[in-house]
């Protein structure tokens, strides 16, 4: 996607043609040596040590000196485009925010200046009260399926305490954030009793953000599976979608009903 001798070049047409040059960095962190494991099927003590890694590579990276944000991400299974079955995630070094995480930061950055504190501190608590939407929660994370879900579903992970990015861990809080992935990405494939395919986001703080960001940011794991009721028949966006806004195939109450039924035992193992 990126690489760092891209040339800066610039153009601008009348302010109609806008474009310039990036330059960024791209790497892989692969899970195992084995090819069949993936976050459902690896333990979290060795989840943790994928967790480890993201944070080594972020600082490793922020050390560019030229680097605005770091996108962490999966692409699990075929329906996600996968080009390879190894387990991996990958890391992707930017000079600008990209357009998700951008508009993240106008949110909570506006909620943070209305009410003077955390949209996703105040949204945890929420949803801790009315817990309809919760799937699982450990001493320091909750999953759930948000209120604002469009993919079927789509599942987010947010710490309980404010922490605008995935640096300064506790090694307690990385462990429990291993546990949490590990246990999420069982109960999707538990849904269909087969590999659940899913896209992986992690969303943070830019790298060189204002103490305005460094307070309103709140970083969080988003879980968005590209599939309507079951994992062999996928969601298509189509025109409304497309053209309009997004809309819900099921409500996020059901859906998270589903996912707390679900076995926390992979269906692999189940005796």
């Amino acid at each position: 996607m990126l690489l760092p001798d891209i040339p800066l070049e610039h153009m601008n047409e009348r302010d109609v043609l806008v474009a310039s040059g990036e330059q960024g960095m791209c790497r892989v962190v692969s899970y195992s040596p084995r090819h069949d494991l993936s976050l459902s099927l690896l333990t979290p003590q060795e989840i943790f040590g994928i967790v480890e890694a993201w944070e080594i590579e972020h600082t490793e990276l922020i050390k560019r000196g030229d680097t605005e944000y770091i996108s962490i991400f999966e692409n699990r299974g075929d329906f996600m485009g996968g080009t390879s079955l190894h387990p991996h995630c990958q890391i992707v070094s930017s000079a600008t925010v990209p357009t998700v995480p951008s508009i993240e930061t106008i949110n909570q950055e506006k909620y943070h200046s209305d009410h003077d504190a955390c949209l996703l501190c105040t949204y945890v608590e929420v949803e801790l009260t009315m817990k309809s939407r919760l799937i699982i929660e450990n001493d320091h994370f909750v999953a759930l399926v948000p209120f604002w879900a469009y993919w079927p579903y789509e599942t987010i992970i947010i710490p309980k305490a404010h922490k605008p990015d995935i640096l300064g861990m506790s090694r307690d809080e990385k462990m429990a954030l291993a546990e949490m992935l590990h246990r999420i990405a069982v109960k999707l494939d538990n849904l269909s009793n087969s590999p659940f395919p899913y896209a992986m986001a992690v969303h943070q703080k830019p790298c060189m953000a204002d103490p305005k960001s460094e307070a309103a940011w709140h970083f969080h794991i988003h879980f968005l599976p590209p599939i309507a009721r079951n994992a062999v028949r996928r969601k298509f966006m189509t025109a409304y979608e497309l053209a309009f806004m997004d809309k819900r195939d099921s409500t996020p109450e059901e859906t998270a009903r589903r996912l707390r039924a679900s076995l926390e035992k992979h269906y692999s193992v189940v005796g």
